[in-house]
């Protein structure tokens, strides 16, 4: 059993990705755009001509978003570290599980392979052979069905407890990183004039609007073909 939830967790809070990565996300360069165009997606900085952005606003706006992308890669090297304890556990209960088939799957190879030796050696029975070699494969196919089994175990137990607290941890550690990028935005948008602010918030408001494209008109319903009757009688 593997340790899912906290990926999709990690997934859907990338999807969600707040105000700060904003502020940078888009191609390396974005050229401004002519009168009467659309912006096109770029970081805060390709817009340092229409914002009047200072070199110093500058500056301190990519310190701010390096803060960020530093502690944000820090919180999945956690969340990385968690899921691969969690999953340590799992296995090591499965193996706890597992252990008494394994010796007894073990011992009874052992002894029928004694058995297969001797009789290849001295060119033993042949149907006797065929009981081993079916015996041995039939005690693998059991070891197989125990393990799938001690994998898909539903009931609570100290492991599986252990791995949901490494789990909520990192639920922990989402929570912190999208209010590291809220807090950043914010820090941003104070190094920026009021008037620098709305003119930046109209520029994310047009790129997303252009993003998003035209609003699709859908086709008029078609026409319903005439009934035979219809038909004869034209």
């Amino acid at each position: 059993m593997k340790i899912r939830t906290v990926l999709i967790l990690v997934v859907v809070a990338l999807a969600f990705a707040g105000d700060a990565m904003a502020q940078k996300k888009g191609p390396a360069k974005a050229a401004a755009a002519a009168p009467g165009e659309q912006p096109r997606a770029g970081v805060i900085w390709d817009y340092q001509q229409e914002l009047s952005l200072t070199d110093a606003q500058i500056k301190q706006i990519k310190e701010t978003i390096t803060v960020l992308l530093r502690y944000q890669q820090d919180c999945r090297n956690r969340m990385a570290k968690n899921d691969r304890d969690a999953q340590v556990l799992v296995d090591a209960d499965v193996k706890s599980k597992l252990e008494p088939a394994v010796k007894d799957a073990q011992a009874k190879l052992n002894k029928n392979n004694d058995e297969i030796k001797g009789l290849l050696e001295s060119e033993g029975d042949l149907n006797r052979l065929r009981e081993l070699w079916k015996s041995n494969f039939e005690t693998m196919v059991d070891l197989k069905v125990e393990q799938i089994k001690a994998q898909h175990a539903t009931d609570v137990n100290a492991a599986l407890e252990k791995a949901k607290e490494y789990m909520k941890a990192n639920v922990n550690i989402l929570v912190e990183m999208q209010a590291a990028d809220v807090s950043a935005a914010r820090q941003i948008n104070k190094l920026l004039s009021p008037d620098q602010l709305a003119k930046w918030r109209e520029i994310q408001k047009k790129v997303a609007t252009a993003a998003s494209g035209p609003a699709q008109v859908p086709p008029p319903p078609a026409m319903p073909s005439p009934s035979p009757s219809a038909a004869a009688d034209q």
